[in-house]
């Protein structure tokens, strides 16, 4: 018996230490925000535990300066020093009670391109070769090839020199010249071009190709009352840009502008939601018709803020329960009696009879700043200090801007929270916000998380945004263009308005009054 004492202790040892490792309290190890010197912008993902850093395209990428870096409370974080390499993924780590490990990268994009006599298209590159291939009209003799312009390296670099052949006669020689463009060049067989940037040189090989080219209709984005066309040609007699309805039988001549084999054209008095054809004719030759629709004015529920009801002490501005389109910071905080967003009914931009706008006031719940916001999506449930909602609804509407009407009362910043404690004591500042995505689905915000939409976000196809940190005595009548990356069709939209623009990091002047009004959407 008293032998297995002993084994009896030790048997137990391994159940105690486990049993007190349950005792540490779970600390979560996010990175809240995160800078380097020569970012444009950076996407923090708390759940996947990834930063990326979209870089300038002159920063150096191997040694970036971090000039700030913030992680949750009671964490550390390892392996950020004042510099560090970012020229391949760099894993760190967030301690707390735990070890979380987190992936920090980089993007960088460089703008590249080659601009030559009769060329067809753009460059195409491989950056793993250092190579440029060029496409030209078969007409332009590749013995005399003019490069207007070229940019291989990031901003700052310069094309120095080139080296290839040329025909003296029957027999090849190779020769070096210094890079002055204009300038034109034997380009029959593969040349190089040597670019110097920060001290070091970098080889490019070129190759110019002919190519067989017809007339053709390259791209054509619609909106809702006129259409941006971009087509082709061989380069010989000019062509005529023509379309028509596609149940019309005849073609209408539209003007458009030529440059080099390019044409252009934005095509104005179309109707909207309406099947069109447009194609390029020249004599008896022309394209193959290109078809396209027209967009359709799309709007969204109460946009005007009308209508309103009222769920206990948590108002809601929808017609009811049934038209889940906006939402706002109340269904978190209105069990506390605490009401951000609510109807106006004394002070709106449009009177008459049952006109309301919606007024935003930033207070505090739960002993944290919360800034009055109205948005497109559903609050989902309170989280932590924050809240996590579901953003947007479907939309395939292209509007070329949002209008409405708002009025500010800004307060002194007297409450904020990293990275914005150099806020205080500076009047707040108002936001309203458009966004037009490609998601598939809602896209989750979780504001303890930091967890927001990036700017930099590839999903978004177009957006605006205005800021005001102005006292008006009347309301403003505003125009918020909305700036599109590229012509991809929306599936999503998200309006967002905040009494505190910095409120997601619960940084804002308790009592800013935003009143927001009659808004809509403008389409061309």
């Amino acid at each position: 018996m008293r032998r297995l004492l002993p084994l009896l202790f030790l048997a137990l040892l391994p159940s105690c230490y486990f049993r007190n490792d349950l005792d540490y309290p779970v600390v979560p190890g996010d990175i809240l925000t995160f800078s380097v010197e020569g970012q444009k912008g950076v996407t923090i993902d708390p759940q996947a535990h990834t930063v990326v850093v979209d870089l300038r395209e002159d920063a150096d990428a191997s040694r970036l300066k971090v000039l700030s870096a913030t992680v949750s409370p009671d964490a550390s974080l390892i392996g950020v020093g004042e510099y560090i390499d970012l020229s391949k993924p760099l894993e760190v780590t967030v301690r707390t009670w735990q070890d979380y490990t987190w992936t920090i990268s980089s993007t960088q994009t460089v703008e590249r391109y080659v601009r030559c006599s009769s060329q067809v298209g753009d460059a195409k590159f491989n950056l793993d070769t250092r190579t440029v291939l060029v496409s030209v009209l078969e007409s332009q003799p590749l013995t005399s090839l003019t490069i207007e312009d070229m940019k291989l390296e990031p901003e700052g670099s310069m094309v120095h020199s080139t080296t290839g052949y040329s025909m003296q006669g029957n027999k090849a020689t190779v020769s070096t010249l210094p890079c002055n463009f204009p300038m034109t060049l034997d380009c029959v067989l593969e040349r190089t071009f040597s670019v110097i940037y920060k001290g070091e040189t970098y080889v490019w090989r070129f190759k110019a190709v002919q190519v067989a080219l017809s007339l053709s209709i390259d791209s054509v984005v619609p909106y809702c009352y006129h259409a941006k066309v971009r087509a082709l040609f061989d380069g010989k007699e000019e062509p005529v840009l023509e379309y028509k309805a596609a149940d019309a039988g005849e073609w209408t001549a539209f003007p458009a502008t030529v440059s080099g084999v390019g044409v252009s054209a934005d095509i104005t008095g179309l109707s909207e939601d309406t099947s069109y054809q447009v194609r390029l004719r020249r004599g008896e030759e022309s394209s193959d018709a290109y078809a396209f629709r027209t967009g359709k004015a799309a709007d969204l529920h109460n946009m005007s803020f009308d209508a309103w009801y009222q769920d206990g002490k948590c108002w809601y501005a929808n017609e009811s329960a049934s038209f889940q389109v906006w939402d706002s910071a109340n269904p978190g905080t209105s069990s506390l009696g605490v009401v951000p967003t609510t109807p106006e009914t004394s002070d709106v931009a449009v009177s008459g009879p049952g006109k309301k706008a919606v007024r935003m006031e930033s207070t505090t719940a739960f002993g944290q700043f919360a800034a009055g916001n109205i948005y497109i999506g559903q609050f989902v449930q309170v989280a932590g200090l924050g809240a996590i909602l579901n953003w947007g609804v479907p939309f395939t509407g292209r509007p070329t801007a949002l209008e409405g009407y708002y009025k500010y009362a800004p307060k002194k910043i007297d409450k904020a929270k990293e990275p914005y404690l150099g806020e205080v004591g500076k009047d707040d500042c108002c936001s309203i916000k458009i966004y037009l995505t490609d998601w598939k689905e809602q896209f989750v915000i979780n504001t303890s998380k930091k967890q927001f939409l990036s700017e930099s976000d590839p999903s978004i196809i177009g957006m605006g945004a205005l800021f005001s940190d102005k006292t008006d005595a009347e309301y403003v009548r505003f125009t918020l263009p909305i700036e599109y990356r590229d012509a991809r069709t929306p599936s999503y939209i998200v309006i967002a308005c905040a009494a505190s623009r910095y409120g997601d990091y619960f940084t804002g002047g308790i009592g800013s009054v935003l009143l927001v009004d009659e808004f809509s959407f403008v389409y061309e």
